[in-house]
């Protein structure tokens, strides 16, 4: 039996500040995105993930969300009269391939979510908020684009959690790059600097022969700084 894919996008806008609370004239800039990157990830950890804009439970599996969606289209649509008896224009089917080829899952189209997040003042108590002097911000803003491809046999869980952790690697491996490059890691606190990460490339493996997957095709991404292009060696 073929193994099924299925595609699961979503694009986290991201615009954070964070203060530099360092006392010393010189900064280091890769210990401000290390707290930048704790803060990140306590966001997430208390978000919502939507599917096309719904509430999903968690207990159930990919599969069976995809069947009730699909039960919820056929029920939208118009049914048509013969001899007094009304009978449905389409037919509701368990079968998955056959999701696959009408566009349901799949290559041809990909499931939406939506990463939401709660407010600050949610994540702190009363208790914890207090006013410090600080030296400077660290201001950080862009969409971070994730694509995941899922078993149909995944549960909602499971789904939200690849989300998540995708959000949050491809953030760590931006930084990670981005500070490789460094001449020097420090940096004054009386200078603005405007610095741009690499960017995620997604691209497709060459196949060769009849594939043995069905729905979306798996892809694999790269990083690039703005201005590089991978290398075309023609023979």
């Amino acid at each position: 039996k073929p193994f099924e894919w299925i595609q699961l996008e979503c694009s986290y806008d991201f615009d954070d500040v964070l203060p530099i609370l360092e006392s010393s004239r010189r900064v280091n800039i890769e210990d401000q995105f290390q707290s930048m990157i704790a803060s990140v990830r306590k966001n997430l950890l208390a978000s919502e993930v939507f599917l096309r804009n719904e509430v999903v439970e968690d207990t159930i599996d990919l599969q069976t969300y995809i069947k009730k969606k699909k039960t919820k289209v056929d029920k939208l649509q118009p049914t048509s009269t013969t001899g007094g008896t009304a009978t449905a224009s389409s037919n509701t089917t368990d079968s998955l391939p056959r999701l696959a080829s009408e566009g349901i899952i799949g290559g041809t189209e990909t499931i939406r979510a939506s990463i939401v997040l709660p407010m600050k003042c949610q994540l702190s108590k009363p208790t914890d908020i207090k006013v410090r002097e600080f030296s400077g911000t660290l201001h950080m803003s862009g969409i971070i684009t994730t694509k995941v491809f899922c078993n149909p046999r995944n549960t909602i869980a499971d789904v939200k959690r690849f989300l998540r952790d995708d959000v949050l690697r491809s953030l760590i491996t931006r930084i990670q790059v981005y500070c490789d490059g460094l001449t020097d890691p420090y940096v004054t606190d009386e200078a603005l600097y405007i610095s741009e990460p690499p960017r995620r490339v997604f691209f497709s493996l060459p196949s060769e022969g009849p594939s043995a997957s069905v729905g979306a095709v798996v892809q694999f991404s790269e990083y690039l700084f703005r201005g590089e292009a991978p290398t075309v060696v023609v023979a």
